[in-house]
């Protein structure tokens, strides 16, 4: 009978211990419903379309379109059913413009990149790309081309060159690659000498890794665009660019992409 006892009262402590774990998990569980619910809180207080009013209403104000956007990218992130309401509520219709009149602005460019990039999932590609999408995002990259803005930026036209030969022929019509490649090698020599404790090194990555993706879905072109790209970002110029990033998984995929269509085509082509 005393180890009966013993043993439920065992199976007490044990459950205690569970407890406590079950106690933690709670604590967890709720923080997280907590903050999901204050997303949905915020949604059923119209969050949103206020929001997108408020851009349409006084999006001439640079502080208002910065402040506005910063809360609907925090709403958006990794939320796709807002991005969806965004994107209903006429959303990239506003960003486009908004990006044009303060491009000058390398924070509020930035800000305003960012929501381009979180929404291009969320909208049809044809619209975006018959609005200027794509010459506005190259002129962005074109006007910041370290930073945030062309770190970002450079991702969203990788994501749109890889739709077909009518965006991919933008994009070179741009030349957003030249800067690019300019602003990697200014980077790159700061990194060499390491001079800012390896800020430099940091952000020479961030933009070696989408330029070298972008070159890569832009090597996917037909012919006429293959040689355009070949004076843009020559095969030697993206091999070094890969050895400099070695480490990098992203950039060697990438890369050996990138260099497949700018060296194949043209072998093949050198052949009697």
């Amino acid at each position: 009978g005393d180890g009966d006892g013993g043993g439920a009262g065992g199976g007490g402590g044990g459950g205690g211990g569970d407890g406590g774990a079950d106690a933690g998990s709670a604590v967890a569980v709720s923080a997280k419903e907590a903050a999901d619910g204050a997303v949905v809180a915020a949604l059923n207080a119209r969050a949103v379309p206020l929001l997108l009013r408020a851009v349409r209403m006084h999006g001439q104000l640079r502080e208002v379109t910065a402040d506005a956007w910063r809360l609907l990218c925090s709403l958006m992130r990794g939320r796709g059913f807002v991005k969806k309401i965004a994107a209903d509520g006429g959303a990239m219709g506003l960003l486009l413009p908004a990006l044009r009149s303060h491009m000058r602005d390398a924070p509020t460019a930035a800000q305003l990149v960012l929501a381009v990039r979180m929404l291009l999932p969320a909208v049809p590609p044809k619209p975006f790309v018959l609005d200027g999408g794509v010459e506005t995002l190259c002129d962005a990259v074109r006007a910041h081309p370290t930073g945030a803005v062309a770190g970002v930026g450079v991702r969203a036209l990788q994501m749109l060159a890889s739709l077909n030969d009518v965006v991919r022929a933008s994009v070179l019509e741009a030349e957003v690659l030249r800067k690019l490649l300019v602003a990697i090698e200014t980077v790159g020599a700061r990194a060499d000498a390491d001079a800012d404790g390896g800020a430099s090194a940091a952000e020479e990555a961030a933009l070696v890794g989408p330029t070298v993706g972008l070159v890569a879905q832009l090597a996917r072109g037909d012919a006429p665009l293959l040689a355009r790209l070949r004076l843009q970002a020559p095969a030697a110029e993206v091999l070094r660019l890969c050895v400099r990033q070695a480490g990098s998984e992203e950039v060697q995929a990438d890369g050996a992409r990138a260099l497949a269509g700018l060296i194949g085509d043209a072998a093949f082509a050198a052949e009697p």
